[in-house]
């Protein structure tokens, strides 16, 4: 093998290693083939059209669709307790308080 066919070689080589197919990218996300399918059909998600309907996806695009997934937790309160501007009547102490005395039989 002369040094041209081998760098040729290693080329195609590490070309294909960085395209995954539907199987790899569904197992790197943790998803379906058809969720990834259908994402891919939506351009949701990045991806290369190869022939007759093969898709390929690079890492990088797995990882910025994560990313762009990704939600932020919301600011709390010293307390912990994240304000929603609406109380729950049912953990309403009082109201918990009179329900139980009411179960009690008092």
């Amino acid at each position: 093998m002369n040094d041209s066919t081998h760098s040729r070689s290693v080329e195609t080589n590490s070309l294909s290693l960085d395209l995954l197919t539907v199987q790899q990218a569904a197992k790197i996300l943790n998803m379906s083939k058809s969720f990834l399918y259908q994402l891919a059909a939506n351009r949701t998600i990045a991806c290369y059209k190869i022939g007759q309907g093969a898709i390929r996806f690079r890492l990088d695009d797995l990882m910025a669709y994560l990313e762009e997934c990704r939600v932020e937790p919301e600011k709390q309160t010293s307390r912990g307790i994240r304000p929603t501007g609406t109380t729950f009547q049912h953990l309403n102490p009082s109201r918990l308080a009179e329900a139980w005395r009411k179960k009690q039989g008092g």
